[in-house]
């Protein structure tokens, strides 16, 4: 996944609930509630996206790809096994949560939700909330190492606030 879609997915993810199911849906196929699995992750997403410790925000991201691949077993097995081997294979032993749904085989290719979280775990650093308690879409990558604001629309208020202060101390001299 290239920088600018990841960074979109996980922006939309986080950030528009309700027109995320619209761009993203072919990641939910055979999703019995997409919504729900989107809510899910979006609340997981954004406890990573929030937590202040290394081994928060790696809990959170372990349990959105573990929660998204645990909906998806037969998926992930018609993948790597084929079809009808996958058919005689699912059964009891391989619900999840059982110790052989625990060791099966990663899936050959990583799904978008997967490279995304990669991306997010390595850019870190570049992912803010942004400081503007009204802006419509709070999480964001930021482009500057100080940067604050999503935009510059957000960073508008402070900036005259700033500016305002400067003036009311400075005007006299």
């Amino acid at each position: 996944m290239k920088r600018n879609d990841a960074e979109r997915f996980l922006r939309d993810l986080a950030n528009s609930p309700d027109q995320f199911l619209s761009h993203y849906r072919e990641m939910f196929t055979g999703d019995a509630d997409p919504e729900a699995t989107a809510t899910v992750l979006r609340q997981l997403l954004r406890r990573a996206w929030d937590a202040r410790d290394y081994r928060r925000r790696e809990w959170y991201c372990h349990e959105m790809a573990a929660y998204f691949h645990r909906l998806r077993p037969d998926r992930d097995l018609k993948e790597s096994l084929g079809t009808a081997m996958a058919k005689g294979t699912l059964g009891d032993f391989l619900e999840p949560g059982s110790l052989l749904f625990s060791l099966r085989e990663p899936p050959r290719r990583p799904s978008a939700l997967e490279a995304a979280l990669l991306y997010f775990k390595k850019n870190i650093t570049h992912a803010r909330h942004c400081r503007n308690r009204e802006c419509p879409a709070p999480y964001y990558f930021a482009r500057k190492k100080n940067q604050k604001y999503c935009s510059p629309v957000c960073a508008l208020p402070a900036q005259r606030a700033s500016k305002r202060k400067w003036w009311h101390e400075n005007r006299q001299k």
